[in-house]
């Protein structure tokens, strides 16, 4: 065999071999200049189903603000709490802050005994709704309570409806209803005497908690909220 056409054939192997390792490197490269968001894709689909089957109390307290973060978290809070006050809407907060809670008459929202939204809600609803513009900004937990007035089925199902009807409605105008979770309490967690009338009206409330989404905490991150 000619010794030129050896090198030749040599050369045509070092030159292939070169390529496959400068195609490796490049591809390393790149793997390591690419970072993961906060929640890709996949991490966001399974946070939407685990929170759909946690209870208020575990929902409330999660996802966990990392603590460098809780101070901006906090003071945007309390900002929002702010401006709800001055819409003339009940607000308190919880978590140390970092949860705000709106809570409102049942009767403002639906008429006695229905589960169908007033033509009055929706004034009170665009309010609320403002907040969920932004997907997964907030974790919006909706909490419909009742008075002790009818059986625990009839109140767990007419509380259950009543919530379900608050996300339709927002679900209706396109608001990202994902990060929105109803539960329907019944007459479990009275927080006036249901003795009185006025007790029972104290009871019969619609709670609103919004909780840091991951957006949120994504925007604390990268300085942007």
């Amino acid at each position: 065999m000619p010794l030129g056409w050896k090198n030749g054939n040599l050369a045509i192997k070092n030159h292939a071999y070169m390529n496959f390792i400068s195609i490796i490197c490049a591809a390393v490269l790149s793997l390591s200049s690419f970072q993961l968001p906060l929640f890709g894709k996949p991490s966001l689909d399974k946070y939407h189903e685990e929170i759909l089957e946690m209870s208020v109390e575990d929902n409330l307290h999660s996802p966990e603000v990392p603590g460098k973060y809780v101070e901006v978290i906090k003071d945007r809070q309390m900002s929002m709490a702010k401006f709800l006050k001055g819409k003339g809407m009940k607000v308190e907060t919880t978590r140390e802050g970092l949860a705000v809670v709106v809570t409102i008459p049942a009767a403002q929202l639906f008429f006695p005994n229905d589960t169908v939204l007033r033509p009055i809600a929706d004034k009170t609803l665009a309010v609320i709704g403002h907040y969920l513009k932004t997907p997964d900004f907030y974790k919006v937990l909706v909490v419909v309570h009742s008075d002790d007035t009818g059986s625990d089925s009839y109140l767990n199902g007419l509380t259950e409806s009543r919530s379900n009807a608050v996300v339709d409605w927002f679900s209706a105008r396109d608001l990202p209803v994902s990060g929105v979770i109803p539960y329907g309490y019944g007459a479990d967690e009275p927080i006036a005497s249901n003795i009185s009338r006025k007790g029972r009206e104290t009871n019969r409330r619609v709670e609103f908690y919004f909780i840091p989404g991951p957006e949120m905490i994504k925007q604390a991150k990268s300085k942007k909220l």
